[in-house]
């Protein structure tokens, strides 16, 4: 296997053998093919990756995508990334040392699919999970309901088999499935001996199980009972290996690679809906991540609602709105005019003022390099009281595992946060 390094938002440098074969067409195309952009061309035609971190595995070929950071080296970022997913709960165990780990030295994905091969073998120790599964017999009794569709277009010779529905208590269903595919998936990801063999055990006890039925619109529709919530972070990483590999093995996203990969953005925003009520000081105050969806639009003739907006936090006072938030994983640019700020960001966050009736948002960035400790900048709309504020979150601090650390970065955090928020709400708020 060659293993490839690089950061988000860095050209791939691939060596000049593998640059002149289909390598950068297939991993462009299982770019193309998946819901995360993964690689774009950038000048020159060479690879470029997004703002994702995680692994790609083309062939004999495996991409290792690590975040951008402060600290600018691999041991940084790598612990970065480690202390970032067991945050926000993909990891659930403590690895203090990544390059203690014998099979895996310094590879955060590669713990995240041994943590989660050990968590499947945990669960089939108690028995593979049996459901109810609807199956179509034909039989001389009448077992369970009889199918009279399928009884309506028999052939009189036939007629002495009656076709009927029967739910039998059985262990291939889709939720057994499912576990099967991610096994194998990860089986194909992973570099580590300890957890191939994981993988491999855990397929020996799903042998019986067929994967041939197992398709897209069944991982979509899979839902857990209570009883089977052991298996609700199986089901999580099932969604995100969907993201880049096609569940029917003759299609070309399962030719073109496998992927376990994570939106930085996403990650960052998970790690705030935790920290930004954990920095609220007063009782009055409240601030909430899945708010009551607003629309921009109204139509009075057609009765419909159009663009909806759903800002990533909304702060308020007794339960009254006062400004907006919203997670922006971007490295912003000291010496670029507005620090490289998207435009379209702006406008958002003017339609959320509009709508919301507040006059302040706050739009979170990774804190960089250049930032000083409570690094944060203002703009005023011209002609109006609205106010966009820029702050830079320590997000490696507040994540890190050092209770020091992470305390002192969730003061900071609540004093840069407060002092944007206002005293009351604006005239006019909605509820």
């Amino acid at each position: 296997m060659i293993i490839i390094p690089v950061r988000e938002g860095a050209r791939l440098k691939l060596p000049p053998e593998l640059a002149r074969t289909d390598l950068p067409r297939r991993l462009l195309k299982m770019s193309e093919e998946s819901p995360i952009e993964i690689f774009r061309r950038c000048r020159g035609g060479a690879l470029q990756a997004s703002a994702v971190v995680g692994t790609v595995t083309c062939g004999t070929v495996q991409i290792e995508i690590w975040p951008k950071t402060a600290g600018n080296d691999a041991t940084h970022d790598r612990t970065f990334l480690l202390n970032l997913l067991r945050f926000v709960g993909y990891l659930n165990k403590y690895h203090a040392d990544i390059g203690g780990v014998s099979d895996a030295p310094g590879n955060p994905i590669e713990i995240l699919i041994g943590e989660i091969a050990q968590d499947i073998l945990n669960g089939l120790r108690e028995g593979i999970p049996r459901r109810y599964e609807d199956q179509d017999l034909e039989t001389t009794e009448v077992r369970g309901r009889i199918d009279f569709g399928r009884l309506s277009t028999r052939l009189p010779a036939t007629k002495t088999l009656i076709p009927t529905r029967h739910a039998l208590l059985s262990i291939d269903h889709r939720l057994s499935r499912m576990i099967k595919w991610v096994a194998q998936t990860l089986l194909m990801l992973t570099r580590s001996a300890r957890t191939e063999e994981k993988l491999l055990s855990i397929l020996a006890v799903l042998r019986d199980i067929d994967l041939a039925r197992f398709s897209n619109s069944d991982l979509q529709s899979l839902t857990l009972s209570r009883f089977e919530m052991r298996w609700e972070r199986t089901l999580t990483i099932a969604h995100l290996l969907r993201q880049g590999r096609s569940l029917n093995p003759t299609t070309a996203g399962y030719l073109s690679g496998i992927t376990l990969v994570f939106k930085l953005h996403t990650l960052f925003e998970r790690c705030l809906r935790r920290l930004l009520p954990a920095a609220l000081q007063s009782p009055d105050l409240s601030v909430t991540h899945n708010t009551k969806r607003l629309f921009m639009l109204h139509s009075s003739h057609r009765d419909e609602a159009v663009v909806p907006l759903r800002p990533d936090f909304v702060y308020r006072r007794n339960g009254v709105p006062i400004a907006i938030a919203d997670a922006k994983w971007k490295l912003l640019k000291e010496s670029t005019k507005g620090y490289g700020i998207d435009a379209g960001d702006l406008y958002q966050a003017h339609a959320y003022m509009s709508r919301y009736r507040v006059c302040d948002t706050l739009l979170l960035f990774p804190k960089t390099r250049w930032m000083r400790e409570d690094w944060s900048e203002s703009y005023l709309i011209p002609g109006t009281d609205l106010r966009v504020h820029l702050l830079g979150v320590d997000i490696e601090s507040l994540v890190s595992p050092e209770k020091e650390v992470s305390s002192h970065a969730l003061a900071r955090l609540a004093r840069a946060t407060v002092a944007f928020i206002p005293a009351r709400e604006a005239p006019g708020t909605i509820s």
